[in-house]
């Protein structure tokens, strides 16, 4: 059974569970700035979590092409380097939470920027690329967003 466009997109989807779940992993610190910290970032992680739900259930309603094996791998690869990065040793301050966040949003920038450099020569449909760029810019948006926030580290 081959991999399609709504495949990838359900995996994009499971990172930002997995990240949310991450953040929300500090709501039992007692540090208080980290707690509210992990919150907001919590919810930002929701948001983009509805973004990509609302982006699938579109794209469900679609035509499925089938995506190569080859970029699905590296994709699988990627996303597992990133959720196997992610751990909250040493995290014991905002700033540092911070720092995280943004790593975090570098990984997404890089895996997205991956998909969308090895799918520019695969025959899919257009909106395919239209939706990773808008994940794209999206993920742009959320990291400029974090970096003023970076001098807490």
């Amino acid at each position: 059974m081959k991999n399609t466009i709504t495949d990838l997109l359900h995996k994009l989807l499971d990172l930002g569970y997995y990240l949310e779940k991450f953040y929300r992993h500090f709501r039992d610190n007692q540090d208080f700035a980290l707690k509210n910290t992990a919150a907001i970032l919590a919810s930002e992680e929701r948001k983009h979590i509805e973004i990509y739900r609302n982006i699938v259930k579109e794209v469900e309603t679609k035509e499925e092409y089938p995506i190569e094996d080859e970029l699905m791998g590296y994709v699988n690869y990627l996303l597992i380097n990133m959720k196997q990065s992610l751990n909250n040793y040493g995290i014991i301050t905002p700033g540092q939470l911070i720092a995280k966040a943004i790593d975090n949003e570098n990984k997404q920038i890089f895996l997205l920027s991956q998909i969308i450099e090895m799918s520019s020569t695969a025959a899919l449909p257009p909106y395919f690329h239209e939706i990773l760029t808008f994940l794209l810019k999206e993920e742009n948006n959320q990291l400029a967003n974090l970096l003023p926030f970076n001098k807490l580290v």
